[in-house]
């Protein structure tokens, strides 16, 4: 009989650590805010000052990007465009996929050149049309499975079934305005391609943000539509004003690599007699655009903290009266904010506004169900019972492992 008393009073406290336990085995993990940025070139002759430009500042623009927190996942491709035959004989357009590897970022940007071009108008509504459609724009995971969008956060962005915020950008880059469908039905053999305000549908369909930068040679119809695709699809339109700076003063100001100091005398603008290039604003537009992007997903480039904090599928923590302190919850579903209480590194979040804590959400375990501490009356004297019992037994045999016992 002893055996049995033993038996029930470990049995009894064992169960009462389970009920009591608060927090059950981690199911999720945070993910990282993530950018798909794209940029769309124009690479006839003319645009060789712009390209270097590119060229000159990405990598300090991916490496201040990713220096927020939390540290977003940075993902960079590009489509290139030239013209029509006659006009261009080397290619129409080239695709580099999407990648998150800074060195292969540089490498493939290394490959494009300015040549060619032909005369004025080039194929932008084709380099649109391969971006927008033929780009591996991530959706979830990065496998390129295609979720449904389950909700927005507080600053638009759409969060897919994963639960991963995802900012999709491009950079449109040109200074020429698009073919006309005149030219391609009478001089080129191609299928009729999406006009430019087809490729705002259907970059506004893949929720897809285009900010577009025209060159010195651009004309007042160019503008116009390079303003239109940014204004409607909710990026901004930068018209790029020139300078010439002394290359020493300008590697050294835009803190970029000294290497440019020998490179940038190669191209037809340096002028020796003074030891100057022409320079853009392009380079400042495109990491402010991206910095931008990146802080109204809740990075912060200050030193603090995010006071964003992303919550696997179900929605995100979010400082709301500005004291650094994540104390609402915004769920995707409803699009509801709930309340949030921190306990012990825990934060306890009432998913449903039902004033009843359904999560427990810490940076190291994820996200668990929440389950109830205090227990009702008969789980309480059930407990006490458990408690006498094991204290009897404890007094009668003094032994640690009672149940062991013969």
């Amino acid at each position: 009989m002893k055996n049995i008393y033993c038996i029930l009073g470990v049995l009894v406290i064992l169960s009462l650590c389970c009920v009591s336990n608060a927090v059950g085995e981690d199911d999720t993990q945070l993910v990282a805010p993530k950018i798909d940025l794209v940029f769309v070139i124009d690479t006839t002759g003319s645009m060789y000052d712009e390209i270097r430009e590119v060229k000159m500042h990405i990598k300090n623009m991916i490496e201040e990007v990713l220096e927020g927190s939390p540290r977003p996942d940075v993902s960079i491709g590009f489509v290139i465009y030239r013209d029509y035959p006659d006009q261009e004989r080397e290619y129409l357009y080239k695709i580099y996929p999407m990648t998150t590897d800074i060195d292969t970022v540089m490498e493939n940007l290394e490959e494009i050149q300015a040549a060619g071009g032909g005369d004025y108008e080039e194929a932008v509504t084709l380099g649109l049309h391969m971006a927008i459609n033929n780009m591996d724009w991530r959706v979830s995971n990065g496998d390129g499975s295609e979720d449904d969008i389950i909700g927005y956060d507080q600053y638009q962005n759409p969060i897919y079934a994963s639960g991963t915020p995802i900012k999709k950008m491009m950079v449109l880059i040109g200074d020429a305005p698009p073919r006309t469908f005149d030219y391609l039905s009478t001089e080129v053999s191609v299928a009729p391609l999406p006009t430019y305000k087809e490729n705002i549908e259907d970059a506004k369909d893949k929720n897809i943000v285009i900010y577009t930068v025209s060159g010195s040679g651009m004309n007042d119809v160019g503008i116009e539509i390079w303003k239109e695709i940014a204004e409607e699809t909710g990026g901004e339109y930068e018209h790029l004003t020139y300078e010439r700076r002394d290359v020493q003063d300008y590697i050294i100001e835009k803190e970029l690599d000294e290497e440019w100091v020998e490179s940038v005398k190669e191209y037809s603008d340096y002028d020796r007699s003074d030891n100057t290039i022409m320079t853009n604003s392009l380079g400042d537009f495109v990491k402010e655009a991206v910095v931008q992007n990146a802080e109204a997903m809740g990075v912060r480039y200050d030193g603090q903290e995010s006071n964003l904090q992303y919550v696997s599928n179900i929605g995100y923590l979010v400082d709301s009266d500005g004291d650094e302190t994540l104390d609402t919850f915004h769920n995707y579903e409803t699009r509801e904010l709930t309340d949030v209480k921190l306990e012990a590194d825990n934060y306890l979040i009432d998913y449903d506004g039902d004033s009843k804590w359904d999560f427990v959400y810490n940076n190291a375990g994820g996200l668990s169900s929440y389950q109830e501490q205090s227990l009702p009356g008969f789980e309480l004297l059930f407990m006490i019972m458990g408690i006498v019992v094991s204290i009897l037994i404890m007094k009668k045999y003094r032994k640690s492992y009672c149940f062991l016992s013969k």
